[in-house]
């Protein structure tokens, strides 16, 4: 029978991060919140929570601890996937890459891993969710974890903890209830093929701040910030306008 427990009002809540990881260990699953939406997790070493997870979930993504753990799993980031991880993450963003650039870490993975994360599709997803439970567990276990995904328009989102047990079952051991998600809604998609990205699923993040986040930024700081560092970005935007020949408005959309 699935367990749920308020983090919040527990004696100790370290308790219960450490059994939470003592279930993961022993193969099981538990279900923790998100800024979107609660989640599945299993340990991506442990194939018996592999499978487990896989009875509910078909594709799910590799949960990472910070945007610099990524570099683990895809060492030759592309340049916009690389800014817009240090940029969104943690955060709804889940970014998919094609395998054939996924080595380091993601090639000690277990087949059966692999084959769940791969999920039929021709990408892999990532992300990294901004919740302390979930960072919590990801510091104590030995190796990543994987969890349920939301890119699917035909599934249930659960966005408190009695839809996430209602929704994944028994399957699920131990769901931490920290009350409804924050947002409630799924990440956004992104799907990269080399520096070229595609929208595959709008969440929290538009595609507008997604251009902006792959974008070049530069920032003008001056000792008061109210006038020559102002001055200084309207130089440059005019300067930078001039060289690529367009409008000072059509600069974000030129990257």
């Amino acid at each position: 029978m699935t367990q749920i427990v308020e983090i919040r009002n527990v004696d100790d809540p370290r308790d219960v991060i450490h059994r939470a990881c003592q279930l993961l260990a022993e193969g099981q699953l538990v279900a923790f919140p998100t800024e979107t939406t609660y989640v599945a997790a299993a340990g991506a070493l442990n194939e018996a929570g592999v499978e487990r997870l896989r009875s509910i979930d078909q594709g799910a993504v590799v949960a990472l601890k910070s945007s610099e753990e990524a570099h683990d799993f895809v060492p030759s980031m592309p340049s916009a996937a690389d800014k817009l991880a240090r940029r969104a993450w943690p955060g709804p963003l889940t970014m998919e890459f094609e395998p054939a650039i996924l080595n380091g870490l993601y090639g000690s993975l277990p087949e059966s891993t692999r084959r769940l994360l791969a999920g039929g599709r021709s990408s892999v997803g990532f992300r990294v969710p901004a919740h302390d439970a979930l960072w919590d567990v990801q510091r104590l276990t030995p190796g990543p974890l994987i969890v349920t995904s939301d890119n699917t328009e035909a599934k249930e989102l659960p966005r408190t903890a009695a839809e996430a047990a209602r929704l994944f079952g028994d399957q699920v051991a131990l769901v931490i209830d920290d009350g409804p998600c924050r947002y409630g809604e799924p990440t956004t998609t992104v799907r990269f093929q080399g520096d070229e990205w595609n929208l595959i699923r709008q969440g929290m993040i538009s595609a507008r701040n997604i251009d902006r986040l792959v974008s070049d930024i530069y920032l003008f700081v001056c000792t008061g910030n109210t006038c020559r560092s102002p001055m200084a970005e309207a130089l440059f935007r005019r300067r930078l306008s001039e060289r690529l020949k367009c409008q000072e408005d059509d600069l974000m959309d030129r990257g």
